[in-house]
């Protein structure tokens, strides 16, 4: 959540805005939301394979694979 404040030059703050929630999103194998399927993801999958860490788990079954570095080639843009 972010609050707006404006600070007059002399020194008064004004009254918190209402807050604001967003959520930043990304394609599901920019494995570091720079907002590209690139070499640095791979190497994120690479790091986690044959693990079961949620990170690079793309197809959610449990364990960093081939099928999840096939997901990643489709949604490559590097």
């Amino acid at each position: 959540s972010i609050l707006a404040v404006l600070k007059a030059q002399s020194g008064l703050l004004s009254p918190p805005s209402n807050t604001l929630s967003f959520v930043i999103s990304c394609s599901i194998a920019d494995l570091n939301c720079d907002g590209r399927v690139d070499f640095v993801d791979f190497s994120i999958l690479m790091y986690y394979w044959g693990s079961s860490n949620p990170t690079a788990d793309l197809n959610g079954d449990g364990i960093i694979d081939l099928s999840d570095f096939s997901i990643m080639m489709y949604y490559w843009n590097g």
